[in-house]
């Protein structure tokens, strides 16, 4: 439901969208009386600026043609019969007097010294409206009329340039987070809280819009009857979900490795249906992104893309939990001495991410078979590499990181050790006994110490 008074806002705009589309009528021909600008002006004693929110308030103007020139005029009809229905409003209007040049000196000065302690000018307007008994937009106007008139001794100056993008991602990661003072980042840039505000919204849509998105398509994301099924929860969920509740770690386990306990294997039938359901979810941004464009994209737009990309990044997270165990058994066969466990396993990650982005989950294959071979191709290649940077670049730095004991022993000792064990091989072979029969002489033959 729309609320009267929004009709009513919306109207008034209507009406003066299409008063401006028509083209101006000579005033002769208006069948009655005609009041322009200035005329109603001088006859309530308001400001043009006034008559203009009278026209919000149902004030119907049309441009006609008086001596040749375009003016807005208002039917005398339309003016009484809103003077009557508004009698307070026009009354106060009229008895409102203009700031003095003495007004003006002084909002100005106390707003410098309200600026220079950290007001902002919503802040400013209001208190020294409360002050002078006017209005905060008679004061607001003071000082952004004051500004314009002198940059060089502007109250609020303001940038009128275009931010680059490093500002542009500052203010953006500053708005991001929670308590931040827009007022302050305000300040800071010189420009309002609204065009920071748009900056917001010119970043977001950037970020959501314009990079590449990869998907596995299926032509059953385009038929509207099976889009509850699968954006639907997966088969047996809430099973694998009590599952999950009552899943611990045993009490021998390391307690490093805890989280291969926190969630339960995934069947076919719910992999391939979170596998779908991702890459549904996919689809559906493609083509809402597709629709904006991100130079002009609307706040429900980017918040349903939002939206979107949360659902996408929960089916893919867990997908990647539910394939710890995976990641931690080829890690724990593959390594190596020197090697470390976490570092191996974190690589192994990497793969496992990229193989959930890739799975096609309509050739009926299980993810585990695909992420096997994805993560046993990348330890084939990285692997080497990291032996070989041992191998060629390890340094003292790099031993005291890795913590590992000091086995090395001196040239002396090593020659020591391999003289003494071969003194032990000759002493044994000169006191072999030949073994009689045709092998005999071989045998004695090898046995000799020259051999």
């Amino acid at each position: 439901m729309i609320g009267g008074d929004d009709l009513k806002h919306d109207l008034a705009l209507f009406i003066i969208q299409v008063e401006r589309s028509l083209p101006p009528m000579p005033i002769e021909q208006a069948g009655e009386e005609m009041l322009t600008l200035e005329d109603v002006s001088e006859r309530f004693n308001v400001s043009t600026k006034t008559i203009s929110r009278w026209r919000m308030r149902g004030l119907v103007a049309r441009r006609v043609k008086k001596e040749g020139r375009s003016v807005l005029g208002f039917p005398l009809s339309n003016v009484e019969q809103f003077a009557g229905r508004y009698r307070e409003r026009v009354e106060k209007s009229a008895k409102f007097s203009h700031l003095s040049d003495g007004e003006k000196d002084r909002i100005i000065l106390s707003a410098r010294e309200l600026a220079a302690a950290g007001h902002s000018l919503t802040d400013v307007s209001r208190r020294l409206a409360g002050e002078l008994h006017r209005s905060a937009e008679a004061v607001r106007y003071t000082i952004k009329n004051y500004d314009r008139n002198h940059p060089e001794l502007a109250v609020y100056p303001m940038r009128n340039g275009p931010l680059d993008d490093a500002a542009k991602a500052e203010i953006f990661a500053a708005m991001q987070q929670e308590g931040s003072a827009v007022e302050a980042l305000a300040r800071k840039f010189g420009r309002t809280r609204s065009s920071l505000y748009r900056v917001v919204n010119e970043v977001k849509a950037d970020r959501l819009v314009r990079p590449p998105l990869d998907y596995i398509y299926n032509a059953e994301f385009d038929d509207t009857a099976k889009e509850a099924i699968i954006a639907g929860p997966m088969p047996d969920e809430m099973m694998f979900l009590n599952r999950m509740a009552a899943m611990r770690a045993p009490k021998d386990v390391d307690p490093q490795m805890a989280y291969l306990y926190e969630k339960p294997l995934l069947n076919r039938e719910q992999e391939a249906h979170l596998f779908r359901k991702m890459n549904f979810l996919k689809h559906k941004i493609s083509k809402l992104r597709s629709q904006i464009d991100p130079a002009r994209a609307r706040v429900a737009e980017l918040q349903k893309l939002e939206s979107l990309h949360e659902e996408v990044k929960a089916v893919r997270d867990l997908l990647i939990e539910c394939n710890q165990r995976l990641v931690h058994n080829l890690a724990t066969k593959h390594l190596q001495p020197g090697q470390n466990l976490d570092e191996l396993k974190s690589d192994a990650n990497v793969s496992v991410m990229r193989a959930v982005e890739k799975f096609d989950y309509g050739r009926g294959n299980k993810f585990s078979t695909y992420a096997t071979w994805a993560i046993m191709k990348n330890f084939a290649r990285s692997i080497p590499d990291e032996n070989t940077r041992r191998s060629r670049y390890l340094t003292g730095t790099d031993e005291l990181f890795d913590a590992k004991a000091d086995i090395r022993t001196d040239e002396q000792e090593i020659v020591a050790i391999a003289d003494a064990a071969k003194a032990r091989v000759n002493h044994l072979l000169e006191n072999l006994i030949a073994r009689p029969g045709p092998a005999g002489p071989a045998r004695a033959a090898a046995s000799s110490p020259g051999r």
